[in-house]
């Protein structure tokens, strides 16, 4: 009996603690403003001109970040770590 009386009263605590408003989300006006501006910059707008890669842009980058990365002949010395 000890035990269902225990259950109860937590199942009821967590109940009333779901009900529990959120005043401070309330109170601030811009709260989330970070996330939905991020979010509208991420967004394509087909209507509008955008500034973003074609194919030819986009391999160009892809090309000149290929270059940048060095190659192995260029380092002069290789590291080698022996197992204990």
């Amino acid at each position: 009996m000890a035990y269902a009386l225990q259950f109860v009263l937590c199942a009821v605590v967590v109940l009333l603690a779901g009900c529990a408003g959120d005043e401070e989300r309330a109170a601030n006006a811009t709260f989330g403003e970070s996330v939905r501006h991020t979010i509208a910059l991420q967004t394509a707008n087909p209507g509008t001109a955008g500034t973003g890669l074609d194919a030819v842009k986009a391999g160009a980058a892809l090309e000149a970040y290929r270059k940048d990365v060095g190659s192995r002949s260029a380092v002069g010395q290789t590291l080698s770590v022996k197992a204990p």
